[in-house]
């Protein structure tokens, strides 16, 4: 009996499953096709794709390889996918990478998995008291790491709820207010509705009061969420304050 050496053609259907493939979670920049040889054909058969970052490219292609399939890198614009998400066509039916990350991580990629190109923007907003100087100082000097991390992760829970896709959206508020002197968050919305709406979901309600000013009515909750205080605010101009703006 002789040995035979494995070909590449037999090698690519013994790995019937595309390998694990890293994945972080932020924005993609590079996408692979992923191939193996059929019937003589090198690239004969798609196994799959993946969206990857500029930091894991290298090992995404390093894992295709090492189980005998073929890596296409090409120059899509991906970067509104999030890095490990991709299809498997390896299976009975085609299998989204990013479904088996979820298994561990819930909220993988979950902000990318929408079209934000027709969501409206957040504005982010900063509260300060600080001289121009004070500021100029401050941004030089940088954020403290803690500080960054807490805005950040509230944004992307803020970003998560208000185009969720696994559960119902909550209007996407006006703007986002970070107080510099403590963890408080103001959340700024266009209607009182908007503002119950977010109350209601996050629950921890301190308080509840309306307002009234000249030309427009007011919404104020408190609740306590993610161990900060977050302030859930509405204006709303009266009609004859919006009839005004109204050009004739």
């Amino acid at each position: 009996m002789t040995n035979v050496p494995a070909t590449p053609e037999v090698a690519q259907t013994a790995a019937r499953r595309l390998p694990e493939l890293p994945g972080c979670g932020a924005p993609a920049a590079v996408r692979f096709e992923i191939y193996r040889t059929r019937d003589g054909v090198t690239y004969g058969e798609l196994s799959g794709t993946v969206n990857v970052c500029e930091a894991h490219a290298e090992a995404a292609k390093t894992a295709a390889t090492s189980e005998g399939f073929l890596p296409f890198r090409l120059r899509d614009d991906v970067s509104d996918r999030p890095c490990g998400s991709g299809i498997d066509f390896t299976g009975e039916r085609p299998e989204a990478l990013a479904s088996r990350r979820r298994e561990a991580d819930p909220d993988f990629g979950r902000v990318r998995d929408v079209d934000l190109a027709h969501a409206a923007a957040i504005v982010i907003e900063v509260v300060s008291t600080a001289t121009p100087a004070e500021v100029v100082m401050a941004a030089a000097a940088g954020q403290p790491a803690l500080v960054r991390i807490f805005r950040a992760g509230m944004l992307r829970e803020i970003r998560r709820m208000a185009y969720a896709v696994d559960q119902p959206a909550l209007p996407a508020p006006l703007a986002v207010r970070f107080d510099p002197r403590s963890t408080a968050v103001q959340l700024d919305f266009d209607t009182q509705a908007e503002a119950e709406a977010w109350a209601e979901r996050l629950g921890g309600l301190r308080s509840a009061q309306h307002w009234a000013m000249v030309g427009a009515t007011g919404y104020h909750a408190i609740v306590d969420w993610r161990g900060a205080r977050v302030d859930l605010v509405a204006v709303v101009p009266t009609a004859a304050e919006q009839a005004e703006a109204v050009p004739a």
